[in-house]
């Protein structure tokens, strides 16, 4: 989150920002069902959510910049 509100400081707009919110928000909620998973498919199913989150996130930051729309 501090990386979220450091742009928005800096009037900064774009996916990054976003980006660096839904982490902040999702993660914990990732960690605690992974915590919480009490079978090997409940673990599976958390361990695959949170691969989803952060390769979603990864794939934009790491993408080229583009020109605003």
């Amino acid at each position: 989150m501090q990386g979220h509100r450091s742009l928005a400081e800096r009037k900064l707009d774009g996916d990054l920002k976003c980006i660096l919110r839904g982490i902040a928000e999702d993660l914990p909620l990732k960690l605690k069902a992974l915590d919480e998973a009490r079978t090997p498919q409940e673990r599976d199913s958390a361990v695959a959510d949170m691969g989803y989150l952060l390769n979603d996130n990864v794939e934009v930051i790491t993408a080229p910049p583009r020109e605003p729309v």
